[in-house]
């Protein structure tokens, strides 16, 4: 696969979608945010580094304002499982601040593993977990 600063690492798919407007649009948005720290990652040298670490950050403002929103909504309905679902909030924005950190304190693989983690650990989050509180 030839990356492409035009190209899509990952898609919408209806497979990801909860139910709830307000939410699939949030996932959405996030796509495009991974697609964009992805693709960052094509430029060389300090304007990659520089144009990473503001991606993160911008990432970790969306986390923090999604999961918050989200974590609402799951109290408006009466979600059953909503303080496990806050654990894992929880736990992927302490994920996050760790490789950034190591990122910053030089371990410049921390963006790989950044990159995969936000393509495998946060989509599975939404097509799994997210989805339960979409179903009820």
């Amino acid at each position: 696969m030839i990356i492409t600063r035009d190209s899509k690492i990952i898609e919408w798919n209806e497979g990801l979608s909860v139910g709830i407007a307000s939410m699939d649009n949030q996932h959405k948005m996030l796509l495009m945010m991974i697609n964009d720290i992805c693709t960052g990652q094509l430029y060389c040298g300090q304007f990659a580094d520089a144009r990473f670490v503001s991606s993160v950050y911008q990432i970790l403002d969306f986390f923090r304002n999604h999961f918050a929103a989200e974590e609402l909504v799951m109290e408006k309905i009466k979600y059953p499982f909503l303080e496990k679902h806050r654990q894992q909030h929880q736990q992927l924005l302490k994920i996050i601040l760790n490789l950034l950190k190591k990122y910053t304190a030089g371990q410049r693989y921390a963006s790989g593993k950044f990159i995969r983690f936000l393509r495998n650990n946060v989509l599975n989050h939404v097509a799994i977990f997210d989805k339960q509180y979409g179903n009820l």
